[in-house]
């Protein structure tokens, strides 16, 4: 078994640690981080379990935010990080960085968390969307499963709101291993991160117009941090305006783990 597909960049010595979202890969935190942050920071951004070009075991039972944190945690130890590391997560990533954190067997200097889509209990409503896609590559080829979904009530309930964010979703039958990893689409929504436990410098940035990362779950995270909370724009409809009030909430949450302040 071989661990954590990763990549380490940067110039500087700041660690930086980014996780990314359910059914993406590091590719997609790195697209926040400026060339201000590279030049200040030490980045590594992993793929995680079943995502990616990480190769570990996929049992559903291994396909948790527990068993996620577990394998970060290998990690950033391996790569001398365990001891003041900044950490960014994107929805499930958000939701991994809160087990870090309520875990604490890292030293985290800040968090941000970005588009949370989990609060603390399994199954949120607004990731029903992800468990049909999933159910639905489980029974279908990809090609198949991508038109039934497309016509299915849940695309139309996110479609109601947002047509980009609604399209964004068919993103999931795109991934070469989209069939193969069904299964992180029906067990991580079944699953929860921990509630908070321990301080921990905490930002969150939410956007508007987003049924699956709700404001409203964005709001609550933060209010259970005791956090700065930030509204972005809309990640789909305006993806340029939102990377880059990603981009300046990393900057502000460096600032806080360079001083210490309390809220990012």
């Amino acid at each position: 078994m071989t661990g954590l597909s990763f990549s380490v960049t940067g110039q500087g010595t700041e660690p930086l640690l980014l996780l990314h979202g359910l059914g993406g890969t590091r590719r997609q935190p790195l697209g926040i981080v400026d060339e201000r942050a590279r030049r200040h920071c030490r980045i590594l951004a992993p793929d995680l379990r079943a995502h990616g070009a990480t190769d570990l075991d996929e049992q559903p039972g291994l396909l948790s935010f527990g068993q996620f944190a577990a394998d970060v945690e290998r990690l950033v130890t391996d790569q001398e990080m365990a001891n003041g590391v900044t950490v960014v997560g994107i929805s499930m990533g958000a939701g991994i960085a809160a087990e870090l954190a309520a875990r604490a067997r890292l030293t985290i200097k800040a968090m941000l968390l970005i588009r949370p889509a989990w609060r603390w209990t399994p199954e949120p409503p607004n990731l029903a969307p992800l468990t049909a896609i999933g159910r639905l590559l489980r029974d279908h080829p990809a090609a198949q499963a991508r038109r039934l979904f497309a016509g299915s009530i849940e695309y139309a309930a996110v479609a109601g709101t947002s047509e980009a964010a609604a399209r964004a979703l068919l993103g999931q039958f795109a991934d070469p291993g989209a069939t193969r990893r069904w299964q992180r689409l029906v067990a991580l929504p079944g699953d929860a991160p921990t509630p908070p436990r321990t301080p921990v410098i905490t930002h969150v940035l939410g956007a508007g117009r987003d049924p699956v990362h709700p404001l409203d779950v964005a709001e609550s995270v933060a209010a259970d941090f005791g956090a700065d909370l930030t509204i972005g724009p809309a990640r789909y409809d305006q993806p340029a305006e939102h990377n880059a009030a990603a981009a300046a909430a990393v900057h502000r949450l460096l600032r806080a783990a360079d001083t210490g302040e309390r809220r990012a």
